[in-house]
């Protein structure tokens, strides 16, 4: 019986030592010892413990029984010890770290990362090339930082007018940034070119590089936005406004006073909203994910041109665009209620507005608004009463109890008095009465 468990022992050992030594055959040197090596070495001290307990037990009378229970106790510790020297880390990590957590403030990895906050400092202080030099040091210990490059870009372009190499900073950046880094970079070089280089070409070629890599991003629709509202050629030629008219700029005294007319009998008159309504829909023919523009129509359908079913639709266009932020279609519907409650029989469209904000964002900020807004909505379409007006000026006709007999309540109750002169209905007998 002894001589099984001691096979059963011996058999485990040595497939522990057969796996260990395919292992480390096929492992380079240096490796460290994998965890599901150390749990087998301490099912084998396990099964070890086990087998001296099987010894202690079987021997227990004489001097044989004698040797059993030292050989025992050694097999006992030796298999403690191992199990130990195995498990010793994280045995006394979970034991001290409370401690050591509480003298050295945790045990949390700090991660090393840059700092440009002097870089910052000397910027504001006017010192480009010291603040330059110094990002370039932070680069050098890490060279795929996408905050300094991206600082270092606006650095060259703003500060130190060396557009073209921040351009090429930026270049740089990208052909050793990670995808996700790249749309950054790339809305930068765009910034550069429209405004320092004046190239609305190569810009629109740019944002249209940003919405073809990332597509359905917060990223593409910022580009789509900036494409949209590119300036025309016209700015090329010293011309920001284009083919539009110029507003004339009229000029007046320095010394206004109280005077009535500020020149406002001059000014042109308003745009026909018509006209507006055209130019908004071309825009929106070119470009139709303008947000703005397709927002201004709808505020003009509301409003100018008193067709709010249009204006509807084109919010409603807005709302179902994809990868619309939760805020901008809050806000929305919210027009949305706005424009149903100017209308008498809006209530119902008002109310479906608010709800869908409640169902649609559950939780948010924008739903409690709504459900504050739901709750007084009746309030809000109830009639002013309109308040009596007060006059302030000189009394009319007999106030409080004035008469056209001045004393004459006085008189009435003092006999023997002459008539009253004033009196047009004094008796004939020349008594007061």
């Amino acid at each position: 019986m002894i001589n099984a468990k001691f096979l059963i022992v011996a058999g485990g050992w040595m497939f522990t030592v057969l796996v260990w030594s395919i292992w480390r055959f096929r492992t380079p040197a240096g490796e460290s010892v994998p965890t599901w090596f150390r749990v087998l070495m301490t099912l084998n001290f396990l099964l070890t413990l086990w087998g001296g307990a099987q010894l202690a037990l079987a021997f227990t009378g004489g001097m044989s029984g004698a040797y059993a229970q030292v050989i025992a106790m050694t097999i006992f510790i030796g298999g403690f010890l191992g199990i130990f020297v195995l498990w010793h880390k994280s045995i006394l990590g979970f034991f001290a770290s409370p401690i050591t957590s509480v003298i050295a403030g945790g045990n949390t990895q700090v991660i090393p990362k840059p700092f440009y906050s002097r870089a910052h400092a000397l910027r504001k202080q006017a010192r480009y090339d010291d603040a330059l030099a110094d990002v370039d040091g932070e680069l050098e210990k890490f060279p795929r930082d996408a905050e300094g490059w991206l600082l270092k870009a606006s650095i060259l372009a703003t500060h130190l007018h060396q557009p073209q190499l921040a351009f090429i900073t930026l270049q740089e950046f990208i052909g050793i940034a990670e995808p996700s880094q790249r749309s950054a970079a790339y809305l930068q070089q765009a910034d550069i070119q429209l405004n320092l280089l004046q190239d609305v070409n190569a810009a629109r070629t740019t944002l249209q590089r940003v919405i073809e890599d990332f597509p359905g991003t917060d990223v593409a629709r910022m580009a789509q936005q900036r494409m949209a509202h590119l300036p025309s050629e016209g700015w090329l030629n010293g011309n920001p406004l284009g083919d539009r008219e110029s507003l004339p700029v009229l000029e007046h005294s320095l010394k206004i006073g109280l005077t009535q007319d500020l020149g406002a009998s001059q000014l042109r008159p308003d745009r026909d909203p018509e006209e507006i309504r055209q130019e908004l829909a071309l825009q929106l023919v070119q470009n139709p994910a303008d947000n703005e523009a397709r927002e201004q129509l709808a505020r003009l359908y509301a409003g100018p041109l008193g067709r709010p079913d249009l204006a509807h639709s084109e919010l409603e266009i807005l709302i179902a665009g994809p990868g619309q932020k939760d805020r901008e279609i809050v806000r929305w519907l919210n027009i949305i209620a706005d424009i149903h409650l100017q209308r008498p029989d809006g209530l119902a469209g008002a109310r479906l507005a608010l709800e869908r904000i409640i169902e649609r964002f559950p939780g948010a900020a924008g739903a409690h608004m709504a459900a504050q807004r739901l709750s007084i909505i009746r309030l809000g379409l109830a009639p002013v009463a309109a308040e009596p007006t007060l006059r302030v000026g000189p009394p009319t006709g007999n106030v409080g109890l004035q008469t056209d007999r001045r004393f004459s309540a006085t008189r009435a109750h003092i006999p023997g008095l002459l008539p009253d002169p004033e009196a047009t209905d004094s008796p004939k007998d020349g008594r007061v009465s």
